[in-house]
């Protein structure tokens, strides 16, 4: 169980690779995201993308195989606890302020 005191919940740019690396590896049927993939999705240079794969191998959030990264058990569950956060966040958004965020 991820503790909300974990602190890479503190590290936004954690957060948003385990979110990207989710997300494109659900809409690719679980097929790995590549360096590349995660490049094009963040705009940024896939140097920079390669860095931050390493701290996050390194913290065993991810895992490579056949040149794409997974997400590990660890890393999934913090994934999807930071996707269930942005949900309710923009349904509290839009059912308290009638704010719609895409």
């Amino acid at each position: 169980m991820v503790k909300r005191t974990d602190y890479l919940h503190q590290i936004p740019s954690y957060q948003e690779y385990l979110e990207k690396i989710y997300r494109i590896n659900v809409n690719n049927d679980n097929n790995g995201v590549s360096n590349s993939d995660l490049a094009k999705e963040l705009n940024i240079t896939p140097s920079s993308v390669y860095e931050m794969l390493k701290k996050l191998e390194e913290q065993k959030l991810i895992y490579k195989e056949n040149k794409k990264f997974f997400l590990t058990e660890k890393g999934e569950e913090i994934a999807l606890w930071i996707v269930s956060n942005n949900v309710c966040l923009k349904i509290f958004l839009s059912k308290v302020y009638q704010l719609y965020i895409t």
